[in-house]
């Protein structure tokens, strides 16, 4: 493959306005602009659905850990009703959370859990409709994009605007996402159409990206997603990977598979990866995350399972990888490819989520049911249907709350009650 697309390098070329001095948080002044015109098996003991109805209105600070001693015993909090098809991003300590519509205004509702309930700050700056928005790993700023092709920096504490720049795209007028690096240095774009990420340096000034493409894919790439170093990027289409390295070279072949990649998770320490997909075995297609070397990109493990698998997750210390198949959630070791787990589910978990310690797992189904299960015995420690059909479902507030995310824009708060 050719290298990519060489970095522009004239930071007086449009929308790279000349840098002008602002006193807050070393940014540049902030430019205005018009947007672009267009923009081995367990069975579990059987479990009764508790449905909490009513929030307790407890405060969620000061809760106890959840754990496989008390997660019987979790009731519905408090409950936040937003907006149907609400799009929800967590800082990474998960005590805020970002809101946005992708179809709607250009309004984002920042959340802030510190005081125990959600604390709201509305910023009102996109003219057109946010396409993405991420937190910096402290949590301090916010970082969004949207149709109106800026890229913006916000204050997470007082909602104020930080940083604007209009993006000189090279063909198309917006990005599709944004994300920071792990390690708050970077910010990056994805631009589907381009198949190209934009990399700026963070904090930001009006200087150029580097930008990293992939020119030789038929199609617009699907994703890209950078490993937690940074130093390697997948990059997914359809049913096909390549790895690319922070230098714009690639390491190793693309590789092709039968089916849509519908996930991918990285070991924290960036030496895997893990595709969930599909493929043929023994005449018979069957569902399958494989493991990558991510330095080689040669498979090293394939995990069979005996349908399609609809969700997958990987503990946090990475020796455990759950996935949910045919009303089965398997946990696997994936380095020996062996099963440590098989738990019986009321029908296909559609999201997975372990919790900080990796003692639970948590999954969603049809129905708005919760299921939270014991990782070292695959016991059902709680069923439960606080509300409407889940997205999502994320332990949050360091592990003392569950997060379940509907449909129809409402956020449901669980953990354990105080006496």
């Amino acid at each position: 493959l050719p290298p990519p697309t060489p970095a522009a390098t004239d930071p007086a070329r449009p929308g790279y306005p000349a840098p002008t001095e602002n006193p807050q948080a070393g940014y540049p002044a902030p430019t205005e602009s018009a947007p672009p015109e267009e923009s081995t098996p367990t069975q579990p003991t059987a479990q009764p659905i508790t449905q909490p109805t009513t929030p307790t209105g407890s405060s969620l600070i000061g809760l106890p850990p959840l754990t496989a001693a008390n997660a019987s015993v979790v009731t519905l909090l408090q409950s936040l009703s937003l907006f149907q098809d609400a799009r929800i991003t967590w800082s990474q300590d998960g005590t805020q959370f970002a809101v946005f519509h992708p179809f709607s205004s250009g309004e984002i509702r920042l959340y802030a859990l510190a005081s125990g309930t959600p604390a709201l700050i509305e910023i009102d700056g996109h003219p057109l409709s946010v396409n993405g928005v991420a937190f910096s790993p402290d949590g301090t700023q916010l970082a969004s994009t949207g149709q109106d092709g800026t890229l913006r920096i916000w204050d997470t504490a007082t909602g104020n605007q930080l940083f604007n720049q209009i993006i000189t795209f090279q063909s198309a007028t917006f990005a599709d996402s944004v994300e920071f690096s792990p390690d708050g240095t970077k910010v990056a774009l994805f631009v589907s159409p381009e198949s190209a990420l934009y990399l700026y340096n963070f904090p930001l000034a009006n200087t150029p990206p580097t930008i990293l493409a992939w020119t030789e894919h038929a199609a617009p790439v699907v994703s890209v997603y950078p490993a937690p170093d940074w130093q390697t990027f997948a990059w997914v289409g359809r049913g096909t990977l390549v790895w690319m390295n922070a230098d714009g070279t690639f390491r190793g072949e693309q590789v092709s598979h039968e089916d849509f990649i519908m996930n991918v998770l990285y070991a924290p320490d960036s030496t895997r990866l893990f595709i969930q997909t599909a493929q043929t075995i023994n005449n018979t297609s069957a569902g399958v995350v494989i493991v990558y070397d991510v330095q080689t990109g040669q498979p090293l493990q394939t995990l069979a399972h005996p349908d399609f698998v609809t969700a997958s997750a990987l503990s946090p210390d990475t020796a455990t990888l759950a996935a949910s198949s045919a009303n089965t959630v398997t946990l696997w070791d994936w380095a020996t490819g062996t099963e440590k787990l098989s738990i019986s589910t009321p029908n296909l978990a559609q999201t997975l989520a372990f919790s900080p310690d990796g003692s639970l797992l948590a999954g969603t189904f049809n129905g708005g049911v919760i299921q939270v299960w014991d990782v070292a015995t695959g016991q059902v420690l709680a069923t439960l249907q606080p509300g409407g059909e889940l997205f999502g479902v994320r332990f949050v507030m360091g592990g003392t709350v569950l997060a379940a995310m509907q449909y129809d824009g409402t956020v449901q708060f669980l953990g354990v009650a105080p006496e």
